[in-house]
């Protein structure tokens, strides 16, 4: 009991600390300084501006940004523009309104109504019931990131097929085609990205377009229902023929080609991988249970804090809502990671990196001053939709 009344004592005056000290906090003018903070992010990934962009640059792998511990403050001062909670504010500013609206009538109509008393629930209810919430809150977000990461992994597959592809190309096939078999390999990628984004964007497979020893392969890449699982066959009917040309050994040939299968094999899975990771989302029922639960536990929460904390429930219940339903969202964010807008997993670096990569192993076989337009474009796309190089990228998530 003594520890109960101590922790009520902190929760009431845990609303007026933090104000006072966001206010000290823009009084000794840290904004200034959290503005100069906040441009590392965006110096650190520099590299993703170069990469594909010259082969002529030696360059080393410079990781992203990662949260620290130096890095508190920000997070904290950039709370009010964070992404997560604009997605959450209307929920909250609702659930904030409903305990402010039962926190009146608990005080002004107790002495006019008897029944009043009987309104609040035990504390036991909804500690009982927070640990089954908590529960299954923390299985939907994991879920949610075994999904992100997995998606994560098949693309990094994918740029490493590329590269096995790009290598027994070089090694084992005629120079004449390199060319051929490489920009096949690009546009596999990048309509394996416009695929499970849901979109077509020609003007992606222009540099492709103009070359005329594989113009109608594009072409009607652009227009079937599965344009990836088209090229791929393509690609698969180029490396067949350019084997049994290069090699006057079948035997030879055979063998070869079955390195080259295994790669082939590769890039199948993991699109279909992706496929599945894009139409088949968490299971509705969970879902709507997870969220309805959510729902009735944050709504008889405050007729359960009211008796004993008063008006302090009202900001009380706007912390404990963000904190619960940023939880909730964070799931519903990161479940579809190959989502456009979010960019949760940046599929244009992937595309440029793999270009990259397997320019420099056939030796700048796909160097052109378009591929390099190219390489900027699906760039500054990812650069305008994530938030990886964005000078504020604190206030994003």
């Amino acid at each position: 009991q003594i520890l109960i009344k101590n922790l009520i004592k902190m929760i009431k005056i845990y609303p007026v600390l933090m104000l006072v000290i966001i206010f000290i906090m823009n009084s000794l003018g840290f904004h200034s300084h959290l503005k100069t903070l906040q441009c590392k992010p965006q110096e650190r990934n520099k590299v993703f501006a170069s990469a594909g962009r010259s082969r002529n640059l030696h360059m080393v792998i410079k990781g992203p940004w990662r949260y620290s511990s130096d890095d508190w403050l920000q997070c904290l001062y950039s709370l009010p523009t964070s992404r997560i909670l604009k997605r959450v504010k209307y929920n909250i500013l609702f659930l904030t309104l409903w305990t402010a609206f039962w926190t009146y009538f608990y005080k002004h109509a107790q002495l006019s109504f008897n029944f009043i008393n009987s309104l609040h629930f035990p504390v036991s209810v909804h500690s009982i019931l927070g640990t089954a919430l908590g529960l299954l809150l923390v299985f939907r977000t994991n879920t949610s990131y075994d999904r992100f990461w997995e998606g994560r992994k098949l693309w990094g597959s994918l740029v490493v097929a590329s590269r096995d592809i790009a290598m027994h190309t070089f090694v084992h096939l005629e120079q004449k085609y390199h060319k051929k078999i490489a920009n096949l390999v690009v546009s596999y990628l990048i309509s394996l990205k416009q695929h499970i984004q849901g979109e077509t964007i020609r003007s992606e497979f222009k540099p492709f377009l103009n070359n005329e020893e594989c113009k109608e392969e594009f072409e009607k890449a652009i227009t079937v229902r599965n344009g990836p699982n088209y090229l791929l066959r393509c690609l698969a009917v180029e490396i067949h023929k350019a084997l049994h040309e290069s090699n006057s050994d079948h035997v030879i040939a055979a063998l070869h080609e079955h390195s080259f299968s295994s790669s082939l094999h590769s890039m199948a899975s993991a699109a279909a991988s992706c496929e599945r990771i894009v139409k088949q989302p968490v299971p509705l029922a969970y879902a709507r249970h997870t969220s309805r639960f959510l729902s009735l536990y944050l709504l008889t929460l405050p007729l359960t804090l009211i008796p004993a904390l008063g008006w302090a429930t009202v900001p009380t219940m706007m912390a404990i809502c963000w904190s619960f339903l940023s939880v909730h969202d964070i799931g519903l964010f990161i479940e579809d990671p190959f989502n456009k807008e979010f960019q949760i997993i940046p599929l244009n670096q992937f595309v440029c990196v793999a270009r990259s990569d397997i320019a420099e192993i056939l030796d700048g076989v796909m160097d052109s001053p378009e591929l390099e337009k190219f390489d900027m474009k699906m760039l500054n796309s990812m650069k305008e939709k994530s938030r990886m190089q964005d000078d504020n990228y604190f206030a994003y998530y």
